[in-house]
């Protein structure tokens, strides 16, 4: 191989080189006389229902970076280390010291970078967090509006769960725990499906607010996926 030809890594480099010189247009089309199905994963399916169901309610989706600090994560929310943090050993900014445990933070840090548009501005993210090393998936919202609250909150989450199929009877919701979470006291709320926690919603507290930076009204939620998935059957598996 010749050593100005840095650029070929691999063997599929050769082969797409000698594509390239007979010529994509004199490539046969040739249909594979091998019919193979497929299923989505479990996963997949249930990811496109929350999704779904989030658009339905009004959301916008956004995405946002893995990557956070623990102001962010854990002193301006208030809430507590889930596992094990993940650091980041080199960072370059105090930005981003560490691998993300909640998605909220990263909600409203974007809420707040958009401060300067007109209300509403709702916006929902279905996205990765590492836990004790591993990637977990969490789905969470943050709504900036005024005159909407707890009950609006409570709106988005039985339309969640309706959507994705849970029974009535089985879920119930109970106050959160005092001085924990960014929720205003007694507008704060756990979900269950059985005895199973899935997430949390309510109110943002005032002080949380203006620690990001803003003085809009925000009432937000976030919950596990994979409680989801392990709380509520998929009908289509």
């Amino acid at each position: 191989m010749p050593r100005w030809r840095s650029d070929i890594m691999h063997p599929v480099d050769i082969v797409e080189d000698i594509a390239i010189g007979h010529g994509y247009a004199n490539l046969p089309e040739v249909l594979s006389s091998i019919h193979i199905d497929s299923t989505p994963l479990q996963s997949s399916n249930l990811h496109r229902r929350v999704r779904m169901s989030m658009r339905g309610t009004g959301l916008q989706e956004i995405q946002s970076l893995t990557l956070s600090n623990e102001r962010d994560q854990f002193e301006r929310t208030g809430w507590g280390h889930i596992s094990e943090v993940t650091v980041i050993s080199n960072p370059i900014t105090v930005d981003h010291t560490l691998l993300r445990q909640y998605v909220l933070p990263s909600l409203m840090n974007l809420l707040a970078s958009n401060r300067h548009h007109e209300l509403p501005q709702r916006v929902y993210e279905l996205g990765d967090v590492v836990h004790g090393g591993e990637n977990k998936s969490r789905v969470s919202w943050a709504c900036a509006e005024v005159g909407a609250g707890f009950s609006a909150a409570k709106g988005i989450v039985q339309s969640l769960l309706r959507d994705l199929g849970a029974e009535g009877s089985l879920i119930s919701f109970r106050p959160t725990e005092e001085s924990t979470g960014p929720w205003i006291r007694g507008r704060g709320a756990r979900v269950f499906v059985g005895d199973t926690e899935i997430g949390e919603f309510g109110e943002v507290s005032p002080a949380v607010i203006q620690s990001f930076g803003m003085r809009s009204p925000i009432h937000a939620g976030e919950f596990d996926i994979e409680k989801i998935s392990e709380s509520i059957s998929d009908p289509l598996q």
